[in-house]
This record gives structure tokens, sequence and C-alpha cells, in this order.
């Protein structure tokens, strides 16, 4: 029997032990590049980035808008099926940082009762378009209104109370639908202000309210939102055009359902025992006396009624252009800015004044 050798067995290679890492020694950086982040990771990022600076952009927008500006908080007008439209009674806001308050009768004027409680009060209401009203463009003190309450307060020495039924936009019907709906308040003095074009100024359908008439019927959520509905859209680098626009050829009805209107407010304003002033204001191009149209027909509308006392502006507003003191608005053949409601209030104290010596209160 052959001896059989076992054949031995191969032993493996030994691998060196790793060789611990010693305390206050560092492992060598790897030399191996690191992988690109995903492009899909790094547009998301920038994206989260940019959502960031534009919400923070209009956030300060906002705040620039609303509080800078004085945006967000117009007048709020309704519909009203005698005078066509008026602004919501008992609302007071501030537009453009200028106070606006409107009454329960919606006049632009502070609060008063009904009736009067002092025997010695001298009560006078004016009546009128924008003219009066002065819109966002001026301060509640700033108002002919208000000057003229003030000016005859210190020169009569006795309570005055003035109020203010305006709204842009109202011709003749619309006042006498004021009158009739309110009736004289105990007046002893009515103050009808009219231009030219009222003179067949009659009321437009559909009802003129709503944000494209700058007249909203709700406040905006944001001042964003009424800056642009109401304001980008008119932003140009060229002088805008003029404020007032003679109508085209108004038709016969359109005259004398207007004269007939004025009429009738003289009429109201007598029969409740008042006396009343017919103020005719003239545009840029009147002055120097020449009147429009208009301008003979509403000044014979109110004789024919018996008004008890014409005025007349324009020369009032004329000496002022002349030596320098604008009474208009820039860019506006028509508005009078807090200087021109200065002179109206001015002419209108002096006119009450002569008034009243005739016809004591």
């Amino acid at each position: 029997m052959a001896d059989v050798t076992p054949t031995p067995r191969r032993s493996a290679a030994r691998r060196p032990a790793p060789i611990p890492a010693q305390s206050g020694t560092s492992q060598p950086a790897s030399t191996e590049p690191s992988a690109p982040r995903p492009p899909r990771r790094r547009l998301w990022r920038w994206l989260r980035v940019l959502a960031v600076v534009l919400f923070c952009i209009f956030l300060a927008g906002e705040a620039y808008l609303r509080w800078y500006i004085g945006l967000g908080d117009p007048p709020l007008a309704m519909a009203d099926p005698l005078m066509h439209f008026r602004y919501v009674p008992s609302q007071t806001c501030m537009r453009l940082h200028h106070l606006i308050h409107y009454n329960a009768y919606s006049m632009r004027s502070d609060d008063f009762p009904p009736h009067k409680t002092d025997p010695a009060e001298l009560r006078i209401i004016m009546i009128g378009d924008s003219v009066i009203n002065g819109g966002s463009m001026l301060d509640q003190s700033a108002l002919v209104s208000t000057l003229l309450q003030k000016s005859l307060s210190d020169e009569l020495h006795r309570p005055v109370v003035v109020g203010n039924a305006s709204a842009g936009g109202w011709g003749p019907p619309s006042e006498l639908g004021w009158i009739k709906t309110f009736g004289t308040l105990d007046a002893d003095i009515i103050v009808l202000v009219v231009s030219s074009h009222n003179y067949a100024n009659v009321p437009q359908w559909p009802v003129p309210i709503g944000e494209e008439f700058d007249r909203p019927t709700r406040k905006p959520i944001l001042a964003w939102e009424e800056f642009f509905r109401r304001y980008a859209s008119r932003l140009s680098f060229s002088p805008p055009a003029e404020a007032f626009v003679d109508p085209a050829q108004p038709s016969e009805s359109d005259i004398n359902w207007c004269i007939w209107s004025i009429q009738q407010i003289v009429k109201i304003a007598h029969a409740g025992g008042a006396l009343v002033i017919v103020a005719q204001h003239a545009q840029v191009q009147e002055l120097g006396g020449n009147w429009k149209p208009g301008h003979a027909y509403n000044e014979a509308a109110a004789r024919s009624a018996g008004a008890d006392r014409i005025v007349q502006f324009e020369p009032t507003f004329r000496i002022a252009r002349e030596t320098g003191r604008d009474p208009y608005r820039l860019y506006d053949n028509i508005h009078p800015n807090k200087a021109g409601h200065d002179l109206m209030a001015d002419e209108l104290r002096q006119s009450i004044e002569k008034l009243l010596e005739s016809h004591p209160r």
C-alpha cells in the first residue's frame, strides 16, 4: 500500500491590521470630487428665495401705498332714486391723508341736528357739484364751506353752521333731488353754486357708481387693488389732459330740465323760509368775461325764480390769477385748489353779510 502524503494547506495571506488613529491626529481629506447638486434642487431653492423677496416687496408696497400715499380708504357712493347717486351717509375716511366726512344728510360737513337748537344760530346750506365738494384733493378743513363757517362765526360773533351738499358729477336735477329728500334743514340761506356746463348736466344711466367711475361702493381689500384699479392706468410722462371737457351740443330737453331744476331749488328754499344766493363759477376759458352759453341760461333761470342775490366768482379768480395766485388745480380748467376755495369763501362771506344787512336773520 502506497504512502499517501497529505498536501499541506496554504495559509491565507494575512493583511496588516489597521493602525488605530491616535488622539489629536486627523484623517487625510478625501481626494474624490463631491457630486454636483441636482439642477432641480437648485431651481427650487432660487424660487423659494425669489418668493420671499417678492412677498417682502409686496408687504412694503402695501404699507407705502396705505400709510405714505394714503390709499385704501375711499369714500363710498350709493345709487339714489332722486339724486341719481350720492355718498353713503355717516362715513369718515382718510383719502390721500385728507379727512373726508359725510354726515347723515350725505353732506361733506360736520354733523348737525336737522333743526336749530340755538335761536342765535345762522344756518347756511351750500348745494353744488365737484367745485365745492373738493374731492380727495382737499382736506375737510380747506373746503369753502368749512372756511365760510369759521369766517362768518368770527365776523358775526354768533354760532354758524354751513352744510355742503355736493358730489362730483351732480347737475341741477340731482341737486334738486337732494333738497327734495332732506328739505332745507332750517336753513336761513341756501347757496347754489353753478358752472356754465351745469345748464345741461342731467343724470346719465347706468348710474355712475363703482370703481370704474371713481365712486366705489365697497372698500378695497388692499391698497394695491385701489392703486391698479384707479391710478396705474393714468400714469403718464406727459401732462394730463384738461380735467373737464365741455359736452357736445345738448338737447333742448336737457337744457329745459336743468333750468326748471334751478328754478325749483329757489322756490323750495323760499318756501322753507330761506334766502337764496346763486353763485356762478367760471372755467379758466371764461376768465375775462368769455362766457359759455350755459352762463346766461343759469343766470336767467335764477333771476326768473327770484333768487335774492347772484354772485360771480370770475372777477376774484381772474385777479388772483393775474397776480400770480392761481386758484385752479394744476392741469385743471375748472376745479378750485385750496387758494380757490379760500377765495370763494371770502366772496360768499361778503355777499352773505350784505344780504343779512337787508334781510336780518
